[in-house]
């Protein structure tokens, strides 16, 4: 679903750090495996989007969702906040090459049997 932000289901949760580069949207992330909590919190904390299920995950409550949903396409300040720091790192991604410099550095980085330090 796409309006001005995008809701991103668990499986696909990943996906929302290079989708950054192509869309420049805010997102709602509803985490439910896994490292997908962690995406969500970071995504939150960075202001790219809002998780979208935090009180009882791995479940999606209407009234947790309806809320989010309303941050991310509501006027005002908030959630031209999420759609401006959203489209600055889209631009930032494009600049630096996009998904394909992303998985270019990181098989790059496994083929030298290298820990990646990223937050």
């Amino acid at each position: 679903m796409k309006l001005a932000g995008a809701l991103i289901p668990a499986r696909t949760a990943r996906v929302v750090l290079t989708k950054f580069d192509s869309a420049g949207i805010p997102h709602i992330i509803l985490a439910q495996w896994l490292d997908l909590y962690d995406n969500a919190v970071k995504i939150e904390y960075l202001g790219l989007g809002i998780y979208g299920n935090k009180t009882q995950p791995p479940a999606v409550g209407a009234v947790e969702l309806g809320a989010a949903l309303r941050r991310i396409i509501g006027p005002g300040p908030e959630s031209e906040g999420f759609r401006q720091r959203a489209r600055r790192v889209g631009g930032l991604c494009r600049a630096a090459g996009g998904r394909k410099t992303a998985v270019d550095v990181i098989l790059n980085e496994v083929t030298k049997g290298r820990h990646l330090d990223i937050v």
